[in-house]
C-alpha cells in the first residue's frame, strides 16, 4: 500500500466520522458510500468487502434482532414487569428489581427493545407511588446499556470484537468471556443509580398526563365461543380484575349469572388486564370484526376536529375500510354496545391492526396517537417461541458450534412460525452500517496509522477514547476502529476487554444510543440531564473496569 492510498483512506475515514457526528446523512448511507470509496481507492478488495457484509457478527446481530422483536411483540416482558410491580409493595424494591431484571435480560436481547417495552411499566409504578417517571427512565436506559456487556451477544461491539479475535487467533471468545468484569460493572453501576436518581429532574406534569392515558379503563366486547368460561359464574371474571357491565342476550337469573356459550360480554378493563382476557381460551375480543394478523395495539384520541366525531363505529366500518379492529372505547359516559356508541371529542379508541393501516386511518380521520406507543396483548405462543429460539442458540454456541451457525439454527423455530414478520423485524439500517463499516476498520488497520495515536497504549487513554468515540460517533464505529488497535498491544485480550467496556458506555447524550432517545422523549429530559447523569456513569464504569483489570 503506497502513501497516496494511506492518505486517501485516512481522508475517507475522517469525512465519514464527520458525517456520522453531524448526523446530516443517515449512518447506513455513510457506511455504503465509505465502502464504495474504499473499494475504488484500493483500500479494500471487493472480495473482502463482500465477506465483511456476511460477517458472523452481522449474521448473529440479524438473528438477535428477529428473536428480540418476536419476544417484544409477545408482550411477555410487559406482563412479567407488571407482575413484579403488582406483587411487591416497596417503591425502591420494585425499581431495584426491575432494573436488575433489565440488566440481566440485556445480555441476551436488544437493549432498545427492553427499554421500549418497560417504559410503560415504569410509568405505572411511578404513578402508583405518586412519583415522577423522569426520576427513573434514564436509569432504565442506562441499565439496559450496562447489562449488554457481560455476554458476547449482548452488544454489537462485542460481536464485532469477537470476530476480530477470531481473525487473529482462529477461535471465537466464549459467550461469557466478559461476564466477570461485565457483571461487576453492572453491580456497581446499579449502586451509582442512587446518586443519578437524586440529580435527575422531576418532570411531573408531562409524565403524569401520559400515565393518565395509559391507565384508562376501556369498554370491551367479548364473545364466549368455547372454553373454560362456559358454566362459570360472572364472579370468576371479576376475581381476575375484569368488571362485567352487561351480558347479551339478557336473561332472568336468580343470583350471580352463569356464563353460557354464545354470550356477548360487555366488560370494563384496563390495558394491563388485556393479557388476562387474551389468555382465556374460547373468549374472542371484538367478535363483530374479522381477526387481524399482528398483535400490536394502539391508543388513539379523538380530537374535536376529527372526522369520527358524531359517528358510531358501525358508521365508520373501520374493520372493512382499514382492516383495523376496535377492541375498546374509553371516555366519560360511555355505555352500551361498542358499535352503537356515538364518538365524541376526548374519547380514546383501543385499536388493533398493522402499523401502516392504523397510520392511514389516523391520517384520514384526524386521530391522535397517545404517546405514540403500542400496548401489547400477551401472546404465550410467541413468547415461548422466542425464548426457545434464544435458548437453543445459546446452548449450541456453548457446545462449541460456530456462533453464527448456532444462531441461524436457533432462528429456525421463529423463522417457520413467524415467516411473514422476519424482514420487518430486522433493523436494516443498523445491519447495513455494521456490515459496511467493518471494512473501514480493516482498511485503517492495514495502514498502521491507528497504532500511532498518542498514548493509545495507556489503558486509561484507550478506554476514554473508545467511550468518547462511542458517544459522539457510534458504539459500532468505536469497536470497528479501536478493536484492531487493541489486538496490536502486548496484552491483546486485556486491551480488547477495555475496548468492549468503553464502546458500551453510550451515556453522555440522548443521541448516543437509541435507548436514550426513547427515554428522552418519554421523560422530557434536556441534553444537560444526560450530560450530568452520563458523566457520572462513565466515570464509574471507567474506574470499575480499570480497577478490575489491575490497571490503576
Amino acid at each position: 500500500m503506497n502513501s497516496i492510498q494511506i492518505y486517501l483512506i485516512l481522508a475517507t475515514f475522517l469525512v465519514s466520522i464527520g458525517l456520522l457526528i453531524s448526523k446530516r446523512i443517515r449512518f447506513d448511507i455513510v457506511g455504503i458510500v465509505s465502502l464504495v470509496v474504499l473499494i475504488l481507492i484500493g483500500g479494500i478488495s471487493v472480495n473482502q468487502a463482500l465477506i465483511n457484509l456476511a460477517n458472523p457478527a452481522v449474521v448473529v446481530l440479524g438473528s438477535l434482532m428477529i428473536i428480540s422483536k418476536t419476544l417484544e411483540k409477545s408482550g411477555f416482558l410487559e406482563s412479567f414487569g407488571e407482575l413484579i410491580s403488582s406483587r411487591l409493595k416497596n417503591k425502591y424494591v420494585i425499581f431495584a428489581t426491575l432494573l436488575a431484571i433489565t440488566a440481566l435480560s440485556s445480555g441476551f436481547m436488544s437493549d432498545v427493545a427492553l427499554t421500549a417495552v418497560l417504559i410503560p411499566v415504569f410509568f405505572y409504578v411511578s404513578k402508583r407511588f405518586n412519583d415522577s417517571p423522569s426520576k427513573y427512565l434514564i436509569p432504565l436506559s442506562f441499565t439496559a446499556i450496562l447489562g449488554g456487556r457481560y455476554t458476547i451477544i449482548g452488544t454489537t461491539p462485542n460481536l464485532i470484537l469477537d470476530q476480530l479475535w477470531f481473525e487473529k487467533e482462529g477461535k471465537f471468545l466464549s459467550l461469557f468471556q466478559f461476564a466477570p468484569i461485565g457483571l461487576s460493572v453492572v453491580a456497581v453501576g446499579l449502586l451509582a443509580m442512587i446518586v443519578i436518581v437524586r440529580v435527575l429532574p422531576s418532570n411531573l406534569t408531562r409524565a403524569g398526563n401520559v400515565e393518565d392515558f395509559k391507565i384508562s379503563n376501556y369498554l370491551v366486547e367479548a364473545k364466549v365461543e368455547d372454553g373454560e368460561l362456559i358454566g362459570k359464574s360472572v364472579k370468576y371474571l371479576e376475581k381476575l380484575g375484569v368488571k362485567i357491565l352487561d351480558i347479551y342476550p339478557r336473561r332472568i337469573s336468580f343470583g350471580p349469572r352463569t356464563i353460557l356459550k354464545g354470550d356477548l360480554l360487555l366488560l370494563q378493563v384496563s390495558p394491563d388486564k388485556l393479557s388476562v382476557l387474551t389468555s382465556i381460551q374460547g373468549l374472542k375480543l371484538a367478535p363483530s370484526s374479522e381477526e387481524v394478523k399482528g398483535e400490536d395495539l394502539y391508543e388513539l384520541l379523538i380530537p374535536s376536529g376529527s372526522e369520527a366525531v358524531g359517528k358510531t363505529l358501525a358508521d365508520l366500518e373501520l374493520d372493512f375500510v382499514y382492516g383495523v379492529r376496535v377492541l375498546g372505547i374509553s371516555g366519560k359516559f360511555i355505555r352500551g354496545k361498542l358499535s352503537r356508541i356515538t364518538l365524541t371529542p376526548g374519547v380514546i379508541l383501543l385499536v388493533q391492526g398493522k402499523e401502516e393501516s392504523i397510520t392511514k386511518m389516523m391520517n384520514n380521520l384526524g386521530l391522535v396517537p397517545l404517546y405514540k406507543r403500542t400496548v401489547k396483548i400477551f401472546n404465550v405462543k410467541r413468547g415461548v417461541l422466542a425464548l426457545s429460539s434464544l435458548g437453543l442458540s445459546i446452548a449450541l454456541s456453548l457446545l462449541g458450534i460456530n456462533i453464527a451457525e448456532a444462531f441461524l439454527i436457533g432462528l429456525i423455530p421463529v423463522a417457520v412460525m413467524e415467516y411473514r414478520e422476519i424482514y420487518r423485524n430486522i433493523e436494516w439500517t443498523i445491519l447495513v452500517f455494521v456490515g459496511t463499516y467493518i471494512s473501514m476498520g480493516d482498511a485503517l488497520a492495514s495502514t498502521g496509522l491507528l497504532t500511532h495515536i498518542p498514548f493509545i497504549g495507556n489503558p486509561i487513554v484507550l478506554f476514554f477514547i473508545t467511550a468518547l468515540l462511542a458517544n459522539f460517533v457510534s458504539n459500532t464505529a468505536a469497536a470497528v476502529i479501536l478493536g484492531p488497535v487493541a489486538l496490536t498491544m502486548n496484552n491483546p485480550l486485556l486491551a480488547l476487554t477495555i475496548v468492549a467496556m468503553g464502546s458500551s458506555c453510550t451515556f453522555i447524550t440522548p443521541f448516543s444510543h437509541q435507548a436514550n432517545l426513547l427515554v428522552s422523549e418519554a421523560g422530557g429530559y434536556r441534553v444537560r440531564d444526560f450530560l450530568m447523569a452520563g458523566s457520572i456513569m462513565l466515570i464509574v464504569v471507567g474506574l470499575v473496569t480499570l480497577l478490575f483489570l489491575g490497571e490503576i
